[in-house]
């Protein structure tokens, strides 16, 4: 299981709340980016937030100890779905070498916590993910609110490349129970995507002088 590591922070249904609250709003500004009408994005980020609500009570068994809790599935789809909406711009083969840059980073900063599995600071794919977004904007000279997006798809995917899959491949090779995105909405491959895409959007106001 794939533990947000944040100086023991409890999962308790505030700060579960909050990060339901902050993971909407967070898809929806990466939407209105994308250029989604605000009730459209207003409605996919409503549908984004439902498996997230209900991930503490639902996973699927992908394999023999491997479970997918219903909560990762949000982030990773919404991912792939902005990655779709920016391939027009970003070249895929590109795109996938931002990827693994940001996946080898967040497997660096992973690491395994006896009893709970592979630990990752919800910090390290975030900030990587908008640095990283940042500096491609930047060389494109595109738009800096279009890192939201950009940075929320790289934090997501690398937390499950660097930390789901890498990271936790000697629990699978031992049999080891592994959930993926058990933490629910305060999982790193839920956390990581929403603070990189709001920090990514604080500095592209800050940078337009909003």
């Amino acid at each position: 299981m794939i533990k947000t590591w944040l100086g023991g922070v409890g999962v308790g249904g505030l700060k579960q709340l909050a990060s339901l609250i902050a993971s909407g709003v967070a898809v929806m500004l990466c939407l209105t980016v994308l250029e989604f009408e605000f009730l459209e994005a207003l409605t996919v980020s409503a549908l984004y937030v439902l498996p997230l609500a209900a991930s503490s009570r639902y996973s699927i068994r992908v394999y023999r100890n491997v479970s997918v809790n219903v909560g990762a599935l949000s982030p990773v789809t919404m991912s792939l779905a902005q990655v779709a909406l920016l391939s027009k711009l970003i070249p895929l083969h590109t795109y996938a070498i931002l990827v693994v840059i940001s996946s080898i980073i967040t497997w660096a900063s992973s690491s395994y916590i006896e009893g709970e599995g592979i630990g990752v600071h919800a910090l390290a794919p975030a900030l990587t993910a908008s640095s990283i977004s940042a500096i491609y904007v930047e060389l494109l000279k595109a738009e800096p609110a279009l890192s939201a997006p950009i940075a929320y798809s790289l934090s997501a995917l690398s937390v499950l490349v660097g930390a789901d899959i890498a990271a936790a491949a000697p629990l699978y090779s031992r049999g080891s129970e592994v959930e993926v995105g058990g933490w629910g909405p305060l999982d790193s491959i839920t956390l990581s995507p929403t603070i990189s895409a709001l920090l990514s959007m604080a500095l592209a106001c800050l940078q337009h002088g909003v």
